[in-house]
């Protein structure tokens, strides 16, 4: 089975659970807030297609994965479809609790689909900034299933059964300054929360963003070559969904600081 199979049959896994959370989100025997949550988890797993659909097309011109061969456990495949083939069939029937919908949610959501796309993932480093990105929505998405799980009532809690699984990928955080003083102090600061790049200008910055996908970029506005704003419309040009990862700053020594984020 070559990589491409891999990503097509993960597509459709992904709009079979979008379908799914769909319908769940029009049963009005669940709760508002519930209702809700599926509606947003159901629009996560459309744009998780999405991205996939673009990872394929990324495959199908990189030169690696012509002849990339990969072994797929055919039971892997049966028990995850099935898995969700029964949720959807069991939802149809009116027989799901809240309860039981959530407690189904956590056992999709953290199936065996994670290893594969933290498979998918180490495969196209450096050939699909794309699947980069899926694997960070998909990670935001499994943090979203764990924080709205956290909040419910004792009676509405899941059994985890140890899914908690590892991280598809670390967070990838730039961060971009002319001093390298200030890189090695941001790098020692931020590296509890994510694998820390740096770069030394906006040049160097545009071009690590064109084949990494970041999850927040901290640039200083005045720089050499290019400064933080030129980079900042240039990568949203790159990758609109850029918008609302920069972070800001410009630092005088001697004077006061000030630091600005886009978007949220």
């Amino acid at each position: 089975m070559v990589v491409q199979d891999i990503i097509v049959w993960s597509k459709r896994m992904e709009e079979l659970a979008g379908e799914v959370y769909r319908k769940a989100a029009e049963e009005s025997r669940y709760s508002g807030p519930f209702r809700e949550f599926l509606r947003r988890m159901a629009e996560d797993e459309a744009g998780h297609a999405a991205r996939l659909a673009e990872a394929l097309d990324v495959a199908d011109r990189c030169e690696q994965f012509q002849v990339d061969q990969v072994v797929m456990d055919q039971e892997l495949r049966r028990r995850i479809e099935q898995s969700i083939e029964d949720l959807k069939r069991r939802l149809e029937q009116g027989v799901l609790t809240e309860r039981e919908m959530i407690q189904a949610m956590v056992d999709m959501e953290f199936s065996e689909l994670n290893p594969l796309f933290r498979y998918l993932v180490d495969r196209c480093q450096g050939c699909s900034r794309t699947l980069q990105k899926a694997a960070s929505e998909i990670q935001q998405h499994e943090d979203r299933l764990q924080r709205f799980a956290a909040d419910l009532p004792t009676h509405l809690q899941p059994n985890w059964h140890g899914r908690k699984l590892p991280k598809l990928r670390e967070r990838a955080i730039l961060v971009v300054d002319d001093e390298p003083a200030l890189l090695l102090l941001y790098q020692q600061l931020l590296c509890r929360y994510g694998q820390v790049t740096s770069a030394r200008n906006g040049r160097e910055a545009l071009d690590l963003i064109r084949s990494t996908a970041f999850d927040a970029i901290l640039t200083d506005v005045d720089m050499p070559v290019m400064n933080g704003l030129e980079l900042f419309h240039q990568a949203i040009a790159f990758d609109p969904d850029l918008v609302n990862r920069f972070v800001f700053y410009t630092l005088d020594f001697g004077q006061s600081g000030s630091l600005r984020q886009t978007g949220e």
